[in-house]
């Protein structure tokens, strides 16, 4: 009997609070816990646990799983997580309306409303805001089942999400056949390891898209941010990246929307977003030890085209495809005059993002090596060189 628990990755400080353990657990011995540090932690019932150990080897934060990556991670260098893709791609929505309240250039989310309108799927499991009194959650998780619950629910939202609750409710629900999941590279990872055991799940999941990330955070940093803009506390919704109103796709807006829906937006080089985020002030700690950028198990990864030349001021979208089904639907909505879309290259995608590729995939050896946990757990230690394209 293996006694490794969920227990040992948050005493380890290492969970990214997805909730998936819960999902995985069949003793139904775990509960999520939005805690004092506005992050989701797992809570262990040991009088229900019969220690199976499944929510450790489906967590990505394990030292088995963290580790094994961490080891790809060293083989594949800066292409880890893309080494295998078939395209890649940048480009933009073409409906203005629609794709002005993207973060980028509304690519995910046009496809996402293709994927339903054409039944390729269901429904799209993904987070929403939470209009709150400030009293509760900015962000949750989600299931849209039309194109208009997809517009309602655009943007990015730098926040944790636990998905235990909508993933059960997803499987439950009988009308949803196919469905589309959308989470950080860690989230997909996590599900991809909850599926080799919930066959009930892996039926309906048909799609797993990425969406790329550097590191994410605690909600108190969403919690400092609106606490910055303004002392009023009826306040209904915050947006990260707000594209109203903006010179260029880099100098966004963070907003608040007041009950009387009134809108407060700052420039981010205004608030203490951008020096924040910078110096990963709320990053989670188990991002310092994550070695995936792109989304290393995703059929897809999508994120804002930093780094390159944009034809729309507001911003636009890159992506890599691992599947040929997705790459043709892609080009279908182009013919479709949907989106537009230019063919890029691995070697361009990796140098836009080349700092923090480097840090996330190559770096993070020397990061390992410094954590106990993992190191103790190492059975042979990788080798690392730079290698930047």
């Amino acid at each position: 009997m293996n006694k490794n628990t969920v227990k040992i990755i948050t005493d380890n400080n290492l969970c990214i609070g997805c909730g998936l353990c819960k999902t995985s657990c069949r003793d139904d011995a775990i509960i999520i816990k939005f805690d004092k540090n506005k992050e989701y932690k797992p809570i262990i019932d040991f009088e229900k646990c019969t220690y199976c150990a499944l929510c450790y080897f489906n967590c990505p934060m394990s030292a088995k799983n963290l580790n094994a990556r961490i080891a790809d991670a060293s083989v594949h260098n800066t292409e880890y997580g893309i080494e295998k893709a078939l395209n890649f791609y940048k480009g933009y929505e073409n409906d203005y309306e629609n794709y002005i309240k993207s973060s980028s250039g509304g690519i995910l989310s046009g496809l996402l409303k293709y994927l339903l309108k054409t039944a390729k799927i269901d429904a799209v499991v993904h987070a929403e805001q939470n209009f709150t009194d400030n009293k509760g959650t900015y962000f949750q998780a989600s299931i849209s089942k039309t194109e208009n619950e997809i517009d309602q629910k655009r943007s990015s939202f730098y926040y944790p999400i636990e998905f235990s609750e909508v993933l059960e409710k997803a499987v439950a629900d009988e009308s949803i056949k196919n469905i589309a999941f959308l989470g950080t590279p860690c989230v997909i990872s996590s599900l991809t390891y909850l599926l080799r055991t919930r066959k009930d799940l892996r039926a309906k999941i048909k799609y797993k898209f990425s969406l790329m990330c550097s590191h994410n955070t605690g909600a108190g940093f969403t919690d400092m941010l609106v606490d910055s803009m303004t002392k009023d506390k009826s306040h209904r919704a915050f947006k990260h990246r707000d594209k109203e109103n903006i010179p260029t796709a880099d100098n966004f807006n963070n907003s608040v929307t007041f009950k009387d829906n009134k809108k407060l937006e700052v420039s981010r080089y205004k608030t203490p977003f951008t020096t924040n985020w910078r110096v990963y002030s709320y990053a989670m700690k188990g991002c310092s030890y994550c070695p995936d950028f792109f989304g290393a198990d995703a059929d897809a990864g999508f994120k804002d085209a930093w780094g390159f030349s944009v034809d729309r001021k507001e911003g636009e979208t890159v992506l890599f495809s691992n599947l040929q089904e997705i790459s043709d639907i892609l080009i279908e909505m182009q013919e479709k005059e949907i989106i537009t879309l230019s063919e890029i290259t691995k070697k361009e995608l990796i140098k836009s993002q080349k700092t923090t590729v480097a840090d996330k995939s190559v770096y993070v050896g020397y990061r390992q090596n410094r954590k106990k946990y993992l190191r103790k757990n190492l059975k042979k230690k990788a080798k690392y060189s730079l290698i930047i394209p």
